[in-house]
C-alpha cells in the first residue's frame, strides 16, 4: 500500500471541522483507471467497523476471531488503540463494504493518514504542512491492517 499525501488531503478537507476527529486520511482504490476513494476519522464511530470489531479477511470474507489474550497484547502498551478506532482500518473497510463483500485484489491503494490540521474550510495547506501531519500506523492497525489484507490461506 503506498503512502500518498493527496489521501491525507482528502480527510483533512473533509473532517477539518469535526474538533473530535484527531486523526484524520483517506484511501484510494485504482482498479485501471477506475478510480474510488475514500476517508475516515479515528475515534469511535457508528457504522464502518464498530470499536472492537469484528474485523473480517478480505480474501475469505469471513470475520477474524480474536481471543482474549490477542485483543490484550493488541490493544495494551504505548501506540496501541482499540481494534476499528483507526482511519486506515475503516477505510478498508468502506471499500470492502462498496465492492459488497469483495476486495479489488490486484488495484494499487493508496493511502495517507495524520493529523487533523483544522483551520478555516478555504485554507489551502502546503504540500510541506501536509508532509509534516502524517503519521505511520499505530501497532495495532499494522497488525489488524495485516489480518485484513494477507491473502495467504490460513495454516491448518
Amino acid at each position: 500500500m503506498k503512502t500518498d499525501v493527496d489521501q491525507y488531503k482528502n480527510g483533512v478537507d473533509k473532517f477539518r471541522k469535526k474538533k473530535s476527529a484527531n486523526t484524520v486520511g483517506g484511501l484510494q482504490v485504482d482498479c485501471g483507471g477506475s478510480l474510488q476513494t475514500f476517508t475516515a476519522h479515528a475515534g469511535s464511530m457508528p457504522g464502518w467497523l464498530p470499536s472492537g470489531g469484528p474485523i473480517f479477511n478480505f480474501k475469505t470474507g469471513n470475520p477474524i476471531d480474536l481471543e482474549k489474550d490477542e485483543l490484550r497484547s493488541l490493544q495494551t502498551g504505548g501506540n496501541r488503540y482499540r481494534i476499528g478506532n483507526c482511519v486506515e482500518q475503516k477505510a478498508l473497510h468502506q471499500a470492502w463494504v462498496n465492492g459488497k463483500g469483495k476486495f479489488p485484489f490486484g488495484c494499487g491503494l493508496t493511502m495517507g493518514v495524520g493529523a487533523n490540521l483544522g483551520g478555516p474550510p478555504n485554507k489551502m495547506w502546503s504540500a510541506k504542512e501536509l508532509k509534516k501531519g502524517m503519521l505511520a500506523p499505530c501497532y495495532t492497525c499494522r497488525e489488524v491492517m495485516m489480518a485484513m489484507l494477507c491473502q495467504n490461506d490460513p495454516k491448518k
